[in-house]
């Protein structure tokens, strides 16, 4: 069994994934260190967005194909874990999908082991990816994205909103979340009743501009960070989540994960995620554009709220069975058995939809 390992990226200590990564190695006895001048005593490197190149970082590249490629040559035990299709967009960032491609296809042909986080996460990945994958399925293991039930008092349903369709877009702004979709789609439903709250951190200069892109008097602004422990009494004034994310890279989603620990079903487009959840427990969608997502999204929204108007309890049901789903399969015992499966047997895999 390995006794020290690199996790990249180092100090991230506000990431809930990487604290549940951390933890899950070492309850497997193995020490964590974010010193690279232990290189010497460091037998397992593991990666997380390591493939996340952005506008001209060309030497960036070079670095990470040259230390990579290090760790090839002198036998280190290498895992990579793949959590988007490409690197995210974001407002002041543009990614570089050509280097993030040749990057990811190179760590997934070197390295030891390859962490998917759902069973059918390869069938949204680029062919190029998917081809690579497939030549080196026996590395792959799955290890689910831990849940946040830890948050949750109680397993007693929560109680039904009162009143019309509340919904919440919830967590740190970036341009993949797809805030300004459901903004214009609020726009064209000024007509309903349907309210809703965008919750999160975000610069001040995108702040601005999203407040004024806004015509609908029930689309409301919080741009604050949200402490663990008012979560869960936050997420009980809403009927749904709603996570209109860009799906040219988004593949999993820790704030579909945290929806569902806080027993809300989502309204959001088919990523590898949602596809875990029992059918008929989320409302998903898939568009071909920014216009038809606006208007898919539109229509979904107005679904959602008939369906409330109809049988208020129905949502409630569905956040309940979305809890229950993630409380079984995503718990952080999960998550600790499979990493643990992962390191202990050389070409391993759980893997089996391919």
């Amino acid at each position: 069994m390995y006794k020290k390992v690199y996790i990249y990226p180092p100090n991230d200590t506000n990431n809930d994934f990487i604290i549940s990564q951390s933890n899950a190695f070492s309850d497997c006895g193995i020490t964590i260190t974010n010193k690279l001048s232990e290189f010497r005593t460091i037998d397992l490197y593991v990666f997380n967005w390591y493939e996340n190149i952005y506008n001209n970082q060309y030497l960036s590249f070079i670095k990470k194909i040259g230390f990579l490629f290090c760790l090839f040559l002198l036998k280190k035990t290498t895992v990579v874990y793949i959590h988007n299709i490409r690197p995210h967009k974001k407002y002041h960032q543009t990614p570089n999908y050509r280097l993030s491609n040749k990057l990811v296809r190179f760590m997934i042909r070197y390295c030891t082991k390859i962490a998917i986080l759902t069973e059918n996460a390869i069938d949204y990945l680029e062919p190029s990816i998917q081809k690579e994958l497939l030549k080196n399925r026996n590395k792959i293991s799955v290890i689910p994205h831990p849940n946040f039930t830890t948050l949750v008092k109680d397993n007693k349903p929560t109680p039904k909103v009162k009143g019309g369709l509340k919904i919440v877009a919830f967590g740190k702004i970036e341009a993949y979340k797809g805030i300004e979709i459901l903004i214009e789609a609020m726009n064209r439903l000024q007509d309903t009743d349907v309210e809703t709250w965008i919750i999160g951190q975000c610069e001040s200069e995108m702040q601005t501009k999203l407040v004024n892109a806004s015509r609908n008097e029930n689309t409301h602004f919080l741009f604050q960070f949200i402490e663990n422990e008012e979560l869960y009494h936050l997420f009980e004034r809403f009927d749904v989540c709603v996570l209109p994310f860009d799906t040219f890279s988004c593949l999993n989603s820790s704030s579909a994960l945290l929806a569902f620990s806080m027993k809300k079903t989502v309204i959001c487009p088919h990523i590898a995620t949602v596809d875990e959840l029992p059918s008929d427990t989320c409302f998903l969608y898939t568009y071909d554009n920014k216009e038809s997502h606006i208007e898919t999204l539109c229509t979904t929204i107005k679904q959602v709220a008939a369906i409330k108007k109809e049988n208020p309890n129905l949502l409630v049901e569905m956040g309940q069975t979305c809890f229950d789903h993630v409380l079984l399969n995503c718990s952080q015992e999960e998550v600790r058995a499979k990493t643990k499966l992962m390191l202990q047997k050389e070409g391993f895999s759980n893997f089996t939809n391919h």
